[in-house]
């Protein structure tokens, strides 16, 4: 079973909130459920955003790609960098951020579109 589809009820809404608002910005985005992430893609790219979810809270941590430098100027949320590693994933996804509220969708989806996005 998917993350997604066993977290708490607000975590799973936030990440299809999240999926709509980028929706909005990014044609034809979709969303793929693996065991434990949702990616967030366009047919004939990579996943620039991964989702994990929470099955007691409210929240969902959302991987992304670009530079730290961009994602910081490009947002007010709370970026968090990557501590260093080693392979693929380390080294494309350096960034996160916390989703628990949904007032600020607009800014997670406007930064994923801008930053994220044309890195894939």
């Amino acid at each position: 079973m998917n993350d997604h589809n066993a977290a708490c009820s607000e975590s799973a809404r936030l990440c299809d909130q999240l999926l709509r608002k980028l929706g909005e910005k990014v044609p034809e985005l979709r969303r793929a459920d693996s065991h434990r992430w949702c990616g967030f893609f366009q047919d004939g790219r990579k996943r620039f955003a991964y989702v994990t979810h929470r099955r007691k809270s409210g929240r969902i941590e959302v991987w992304c790609l670009g530079s730290v430098d961009r994602l910081l100027r490009a947002s007010a949320l709370p970026i968090r960098k990557r501590a260093p590693t080693t392979g693929g994933f380390g080294n494309q996804f350096l960034a996160r951020f916390f989703l628990d509220d949904p007032h600020h969708l607009d800014a997670a989806a406007r930064l994923l579109a801008d930053v994220s996005y044309p890195e894939s």
